[in-house]
């Protein structure tokens, strides 16, 4: 899975910038990859896998997993802040005339 599209930066490639050449912050990570950010919404992704990897002592890998889980919500728990059931999107938001509805006006 891809953490930056702009630049191509994968999991593994990510978890070798951490690991192997010690990247600690966004601006090393696209330092070590040899690139400068594209459109920059991947910096905050990076640096939650940052801060909550390498910073707080657990691996790389590790922390790229949870990251991974949240981002394709498997871990509904890491991105509930109340506690909450999430939102149902089963009910349509269109109009009740809608032709995507399969009503005609």
């Amino acid at each position: 899975m891809y953490v930056c599209n702009c630049t191509a930066i994968g999991e593994k490639k990510l978890a070798s910038i951490i690991n192997d050449e010690g990247a600690r912050t966004v601006g090393q990570v696209f330092k070590c990859h040899g690139q400068k950010p594209g459109c920059g919404k991947c910096a905050s992704d990076i640096r939650d896998i940052l801060n909550d990897g390498p910073k707080s002592g657990a691996s790389a890998k590790e922390s790229i997993e949870r990251w991974k889980r949240r981002k394709m919500g498997i871990d509904r728990a890491a991105n509930d802040k109340t506690g909450d059931a999430p939102p149902d999107l089963g009910t349509s938001p269109m109009r009740p005339d809608c032709r995507a509805n399969g009503r005609r006006p």
